[in-house]
């Protein structure tokens, strides 16, 4: 499954996020590809990327999370590991 929060204000993006992964977490997948993108071309740190670094910690069904392969994002990117739904 896959997320798209190029665009989004801070707000927006962490609405979609946590409903995406509990969505996700209730049809049982455990694999996920979030998009953020890389900041801005002007050379500004990306704002998205950081604060979706620090939200999925707190998510309560992240297991773990990492950079994409370049071919599906790379550092614009990250897999997200849900842990097991045992409903």
């Amino acid at each position: 499954a896959k997320l798209d929060l190029h665009g989004l204000t801070t707000n927006a993006a962490q609405e979609k996020l946590l409903a995406f992964i509990a969505r996700e977490t209730a049809n049982h997948h455990r694999s996920l590809l979030i998009i953020h993108g890389k900041g801005s071309h002007d050379g500004e740190a990306p704002v998205l990327k950081n604060l979706v670094n620090h939200w999925l910690p707190q998510i309560p069904q992240v297991s773990a999370f990492h950079s994409a392969l370049p071919k599906e994002g790379g550092s614009g990117a990250l897999y997200v590991f849900l842990k097991r739904n045992n409903d």
